[in-house]
């Protein structure tokens, strides 16, 4: 049965939302109420039933759940208002996006801080290019937790991607330009970030190349760029370290694809 609570003292029957027991139990849990043995535990809620939701002991005093029912309610109202603006799926928990300005090919020649690095793999181009390509590619990177895809296969230009970074929490979301694969030969992708949940940013773009030799295959990776106003001097004075950090990201690549040979770095 749902409860029904208004967000003001007089509201009309329109303005009224209808709760779940679910959310409820979320608001209750993220606020550590204390916990009590067993499962499907049923309690009253402000007079209305709630079994089998959560094994947790919910407070019996109509005034907290009133107020803490409003708190939901109000905090329902607006990640629904900020999922009409964004377009973004409902989701109370979303980051605040930061859009990036389009990036082409040229960024990755022109950026001020370009990044390229090669490495030789083990196995196959056809092999590795599975694996740069497949769902949540790069979780084995220790910075990043993960990636998935927000555009079926068959991929090509106009694939989109949100990658996920830990421990920071941060996210991007990529949209790819350039997708060529020739079998068994060489294969081609290139993306811009379109927005990034931290400021300071103007515009990024990366590069992936993967090309058969005679024995295995060559991996190059190419990382550029544009910082807004804001992040230039830190951008520069923090190149030594990003330029540590990308490294780290294709040799770890490297290491679970199959490496070998150690990475080379060209600053551009």
């Amino acid at each position: 049965m749902p409860l029904m609570v208004s967000t003001g003292g007089r509201a009309a029957a329109s303005d009224q939302t209808t709760l779940g027991p679910h959310d409820l139990c979320v608001y209750l849990h993220r606020r550590h109420v204390p916990r009590r043995a067993g499962e499907g535990h049923a309690a009253a809620v402000c007079g209305v039933s709630v079994a089998t939701v959560s094994d947790h002991h919910w407070p019996r005093s109509t005034a907290h759940c009133l107020r803490t029912a409003r708190f939901v309610v109000a905090r329902h109202k607006r990640c629904e208002i900020a999922a009409e603006r964004s377009a973004a799926p409902y989701d109370c928990g979303m980051p605040k996006w930061f859009e990036l300005s389009v990036g082409d090919e040229t960024l990755l020649e022109t950026a001020p801080f370009v990044r390229r690095f090669s490495v030789d793999l083990s196995v196959s181009a056809e092999s590795a290019w599975a694996e740069l390509t497949r769902d949540n590619t790069l979780a084995w990177c220790g910075s990043i937790s993960g990636t998935r895809y927000l555009t079926p296969r068959p991929f090509g230009p106009g694939t989109r991607r949100e990658l996920s970074m830990r421990p920071s929490a941060l996210k991007a979301t990529e949209e790819y330009f350039r997708w060529e694969e020739t079998p068994r030969v060489r294969y081609r992708n290139t993306f811009y970030a379109s927005r990034f949940t931290a400021p300071g940013l103007r515009r990024f773009a990366e590069d992936t190349l993967v090309e058969q030799l005679a024995s295995g295959s060559r991996l190059t990776w190419t990382f550029a760029i544009e910082p807004g106003p804001a992040l230039r001097v830190p951008l520069r004075l923090a190149a030594p370290a990003v330029t540590a950090g990308l490294r780290r990201v294709v040799t770890e690549t490297a290491d679970h694809i199959g490496r070998a040979s150690e990475t080379t770095t060209n600053d551009a």
